[in-house]
């Protein structure tokens, strides 16, 4: 199929355009024109801005504290690479699942629009254009794909659409999105409510090992949290797309340094991944900052490029000008690579509970 496209679009003279390396002109929430050839690697995203922004997406989804939960709730560090080996494969099927149902929808174009006569259009993209996801504007006799405009976010359920498929389809390639949008967001929520409750609150307060204290902390940070995104989402206008490359950017620069060095550096200790993810994540976000409010003409995608560096810098220089770690601390990381081990949180809630056993 993408032989197919390729030579349809070089002969109905669709142009290549060439870019800067640092380019990221990623299409936004509205109706766009098509403009490029679809087998272009770099139309819209420069050739270094793609290296940096794929390398950053990387290190910010290894470093992202949503994978604690998946590693957290298997018995065995063995189960906890299974579990995740089964989420990549899952993941993987669905990236690529994504991307084959854009190379159709660009067939389906490229061969029933382009070249049409602009009041022959089928009928499956005046319905697409009834549900706002499309639009055409050509002035001449016979369209041109820079006079369609498409909308990013509508490839999925566009599809089913203009491929004449049931519409029962649709309304499961539409179910199938809200689903994963919803296990995505509920799996964040309860990460960052974990974080809160067992970090934060009962780290301050010193509460130990009591089961009912915990859960009860962890359903009240996890519902605090939820009502603020819920706020969030409403209230603050942005787009997705962004929001997504700013996050991981923000993961990049604050989790990634301390993840790396923490497991391969003996010499890291806790005041140095402190003081290296606080510096990350400011050094990061300032730089979405500058090139948001036009101070840095840069796109703030590249946020991460900026925020690794530094928070790999200053985690090392701030640890060696502090103490070294305990023994007992080099110990957990030995402990990590065994495979055949329990999770290192199961062992300290084990010992802390044997603790409380033997006391009078």
């Amino acid at each position: 199929v993408l032989r197919v496209v390729n030579r349809l679009e070089v002969a109905r003279g669709v142009p290549t355009i060439l870019v800067p390396p640092l380019a990221f002109d990623f299409p936004g929430t509205e109706i766009e024109p098509l403009s490029k050839r679809y087998l272009q690697s770099f139309g819209h995203v420069g050739s270094l801005s793609f290296i940096i922004v794929m390398l950053t997406m990387v290190a910010g989804v290894a470093a992202s504290p949503v994978l604690l939960a998946r590693s957290g709730t298997t018995p065995g560090v063995y189960e906890a690479r299974k579990s995740l080996g089964w989420a990549v494969l899952v993941a993987g099927i669905v990236v690529l699942t994504l991307s084959a149902a854009a190379v159709f929808l660009r067939f389906l174009f490229v061969d029933q629009l382009v070249g049409t006569v602009a009041d022959h259009l089928p009928a499956w993209f005046a319905t697409l254009r009834e549900l706002g996801a499309a639009s055409v504007d050509s002035k001449a006799s016979l369209v041109a794909l820079a006079d369609i405009g498409f909308q990013r976010d509508a490839a999925l359920f566009a599809l089913p659409i203009a491929a004449g498929l049931p519409q029962a389809l649709v309304y499961l390639a539409l179910a199938g999105a809200v689903a994963a949008g919803l296990a995505a967001i509920s799996a964040a929520i309860t990460t960052l409510g974990a974080i809160l409750s067992e970090d934060v609150l009962l780290g301050l307060a010193d509460v130990g090992a009591d089961d009912r204290a915990r859960v009860g902390t962890a359903r009240l940070a996890t519902a605090g949290i939820a009502l603020v995104v819920a706020w969030m989402a409403v209230a603050v206008p942005a787009d997705p797309l962004q929001v997504f490359l700013w996050a991981a950017a923000l993961s990049a620069s604050v989790g990634f340094p301390a993840l790396v060095l923490s497991v391969l550096w003996k010499r890291a200790n806790g005041w140095g991944v402190l003081v290296g993810m606080a510096s990350g994540f400011g050094s990061a976000a300032f730089f979405i900052l500058l090139c948001e409010t036009g101070a840095l003409d840069l796109p703030s995608a590249l946020a991460g490029f900026v925020g690794m560096p530094v928070a790999f810098a200053v985690t090392m220089v701030a640890s060696l000008l502090t103490p070294a770690p305990a023994r007992h601390v080099l110990e957990l990381v030995r402990d990590m690579r065994v495979p055949g081990g329990e999770t290192l949180y199961d062992r300290e809630v084990r010992i802390e509970r044997l603790k409380n056993i033997r006391r009078p």
